[in-house]
């Protein structure tokens, strides 16, 4: 008698022959979808739009691939995002059923839901560590810095929980609360927004319990709500977190690095502009800072180069002008003036300008606005016979006064504030190879012999 005949049969196991542990070896094969049949369920899906549109030539690759356009009156401009791959159809459709982009943002708006949710940028490092500190977890710093099981639970907590919860009193009592955390970007907002590095972290800012007319009201809502949060993070948790800006893209401006060569020291430095240089020569200090180090060390020697300009004059410093006779030397501007005029001749401004290839830059009014532009002749060579040193002094002023001057509306004639994390600050790369330069030599003019 075999071990099947001699059970008590139901009836049902010779027609199936049901075996127990078919359940764990037997491996069921979804069933695939093709691009182009995910593209066809987009084009249904965005059919009950009128803001949406997908366009496809039936061509695969970067070039090729569908593209997924939300534009409309609600929508204002034209926000295109391709779509890579059928895996994309989840989220895609998500969108399309239930959520306004929000692109100047990164955002997504889910009317019907009442919740916006906005990608954030800014100190990710620090991040882990105050969300340990703000949930009371008995860890130490180093251990939220390292991939691991402490890690791990800080990703959790975000993608499900997240963090920094903020809930207002519900007014009328019977209404919802509104609510305001930081969690981790859901695929949605990866797929539409995030073509780079979609595996590492990025989180977001959530808002729900809000309701709005349409998107533009959203959007104004986000700002206002959105920015006041983010400083109270600053303020409380110490985390540098702000939401997405078109003018904070990155330009991909390289810069030249040094040769990293160290020569044995043949002259002395004053110690007070050398420690500022070297404070200015820090990456991690941001673009503003390392301009105004550098800026300082010319400051440094305003006092000098203005009393020897003006005994050349035969005048006190409060009665004689400037090296290039345009400013009274008893300002900055013309202290400025007397510095580089002391410290570098023409040549070397000219050189240096045409050997590092700042002249494109620094004579493009749309790099900086509001600062002097350096003049320019055919294929970006330099002007004949012009002193660039004049020119060089009136832009660095100006930019140095774009920095340190916050005066709402600009204080008169110059324009707003650079923010440090604006395209702008973004874009000081050549600026901040000008002044490093001037520094130099103005530290190397008054450097005495090492004996």
């Amino acid at each position: 008698m075999t071990e099947t005949q001699g059970r008590e049969s139901d009836g049902f196991e010779d027609e199936f022959d049901y075996d127990a542990w078919d359940d764990d070896s037997w491996e069921f094969e979804e069933p695939v979808t093709t691009y182009a049949e995910a593209v066809a369920a987009l084009r249904v899906k965005a059919r009950t739009r009128a803001d949406v549109t997908v366009q496809w030539n039936g061509g695969r690759g970067q070039r090729d691939d569908a593209r997924i356009i939300f534009s409309g009156p609600k929508r204002g401009p034209e926000h295109r995002v391709r779509f890579r791959s059928a895996s994309q159809l989840g989220a895609f459709s998500g969108i399309l059923e239930s959520a306004f982009p929000l692109p100047g943002r990164q955002a997504l708006w889910y009317e019907r839901d009442g919740i916006i949710s906005a990608r954030l940028v800014g100190d990710y490092e620090s991040l882990p560590w105050a969300v340990a500190r703000s949930e009371k977890w008995n860890v130490r710093r180093k251990d939220m810095k390292t991939e691991g099981p402490l890690r791990d639970d800080f990703l959790g907590t975000l993608a499900h929980r997240g963090a920094f919860l903020c809930e207002e009193p519900p007014v009328p009592p019977a209404a919802d609360a509104r609510k305001i955390r930081v969690t981790r970007s859901d695929e949605a907002l990866e797929v539409l927004y995030r073509r780079r590095l979609p595996q590492s972290l990025s989180v977001a800012l959530e808002l729900s319990g809000f309701s709005f007319s349409d998107p533009t009201e959203a959007e104004e809502a986000l700002v206002e709500y959105g920015t006041s949060y983010c400083h109270e993070i600053a303020r409380n948790a110490g985390v540098s977190l702000r939401l997405w800006n078109p003018d904070y893209a990155l330009n991909g401006r390289s810069h030249r690095d040094r040769a990293g060569r160290v020569k044995f020291p043949v002259r002395t430095y004053d110690a007070i502009p050398a420690e500022m240089y070297a404070a200015a020569t820090s990456t991690g200090r941001d673009s503003l800072e390392r301009y105004l180090k550098y800026y300082q060390v010319l400051e440094f020697y305003m006092g000098r180069a203005a009393d020897t300009c003006a005994l050349a004059q035969g005048k006190k410093v409060n009665e004689a002008s400037s090296p290039y006779g345009t400013n009274p030397l008893r300002t900055e501007r013309g202290k400025l003036d007397a510095v580089i005029d002391a410290a570098l001749t023409t040549t070397q401004v000219t050189g240096h300008l045409v050997g590092d290839r700042l002249l494109p830059d620094l004579s493009n009014p749309q790099l900086i606005t509001g600062v002097h532009c350096l003049p320019v002749g055919a294929a970006f060579q330099p002007v004949a016979g012009t002193d660039y040193r004049s020119h060089v002094s009136e832009r660095v002023y100006d930019l140095r006064c774009r920095i340190v001057h916050a005066k709402e509306g600009g204080g008169g004639k110059r324009p707003d504030v650079i923010l440090p994390a604006g395209r702008e600050a973004r874009d000081l790369g050549p600026d901040i190879q000008l002044v490093a330069f001037l520094a130099e030599r103005a530290l190397q003019h008054w450097a005495t012999p090492l004996t």
